[in-house]
């Protein structure tokens, strides 16, 4: 069992002291040390490998609602750093949050006594994630080893792997609730990002702006039944690409944002989900698709999104199916 005892002369904050990093057990014990008193800290410190770095786990329960708050700090020789902090999570993910930075540090080891070095930046900081602009992967150096790039990725994939219930949340908020895809406000906001690292880097994008319906009654569409449109949308997303986004754009229609796609890459798309969907529904959906890029057919969101409708307006009008902007004029 852990044994407690005062961090310093000046402060009474209970703390133990460990020898490797924390199990669930001794998070679960310290989380009972806190739970008795919901005013005060308790803190399990451990040494990481050989390095002169000291990680500190403290936990302390909210005052009212009693959930666990844990903080993890990072000691060395440049000084005390606040690595993460969370709330209200289990003792077995915060471990393994803890088993991230520790491991992390322990393969440094290996790789400085061979001479591989360039791995500052390896542990799961919150900077080292939202640099990297998808929050899949840690940004790494192009002068890393591979070995070094193998821990970031490993690093990436736990987290998350840690965070994909928070991920989750987040994204069911943006998401329409009946058919599970973002909402046309969402849609706009990805699109902006989008373009925001066209701007940076140069990399050519596509917008689809397509409707689908179950044909026409005196000349209008009949809506799909909202089973049949969240069945044709999760075929649709068994055929896009991890990065590429739908949204809603109107009642019938709906929207792709293709990263690094030129216009000739988004219509072969679009006809492989036309004949897919075709094939599927036996011919009995009416699918008009509209393409527009950035930079061939426009300069700006608002103008790829009104020329890729314009295209979908011309595919509709002649039975087309899928027509590119640069083919209309």
């Amino acid at each position: 069992m852990l044994r407690f005892s005062k961090h310093d002369d000046s402060s009474d904050l209970p703390m133990a002291t460990l020898s490797q990093s924390p199990t669930a057990e001794d998070l679960q014990f310290a989380l009972s040390q806190a739970q008795r008193n919901w005013r005060r800290a308790v803190a399990l410190a451990f040494k990481a490998s050989a390095h002169s770095v000291t990680f500190t786990i403290f936990v302390q329960c909210e005052m009212g609602t009693g959930e666990p708050i844990w903080t993890l700090k990072r000691s060395d020789e440049i000084g005390l750093s606040v690595v993460w902090s969370h709330k209200s999570m289990d003792v077995h993910l915060i471990q393994s949050l803890l088993a991230v930075e520790f491991d992390a540090l322990s393969k440094a080891d290996v790789l400085e006594s061979t001479g591989n070095l360039g791995l500052s930046g390896i542990g799961l900081t919150q900077s080292g994630v939202a640099e990297t602009g998808q929050g899949t992967c840690l940004e790494r150096a192009d002068t890393q080893s591979d070995s070094s790039t193998e821990i970031n990725l490993q690093a990436g994939e736990r987290f998350v792997e840690f965070y994909k219930a928070a991920i989750a949340s987040v994204i069911s908020c943006l998401c329409d609730p009946t058919t599970g895809i973002f909402t046309y406000e969402s849609f706009i906001y990805f699109l902006d990002q989008e373009y925001r690292r066209y701007l940076r880097g140069g990399q050519p994008f596509s917008v689809i702006v397509f409707q689908m319906c179950g044909g026409k009654v005196e000349s209008l569409p009949m809506p799909l039944a909202d089973d049949v449109q969240k069945g044709i949308i999760l075929i649709i997303s068994t055929m896009i690409r991890d990065i590429d986004l739908i949204g809603h754009y109107g009642r019938h229609e709906f929207v792709l944002l293709l990263p690094h796609t030129d216009s000739e890459g988004a219509a072969t798309l679009a006809r492989r989900i036309r004949v897919a969907l075709d094939k599927d529904w036996s011919g009995q959906l009416l699918m008009n698709f509209g393409v527009a890029s950035i930079p061939s057919d426009g300069n700006d969101p608002c103008s790829i999104m009104a020329l890729a409708e314009e295209a979908k307006n011309h595919a509709v009008a002649g039975s087309l199916g899928v027509m590119m902007y640069r083919d209309l004029y």
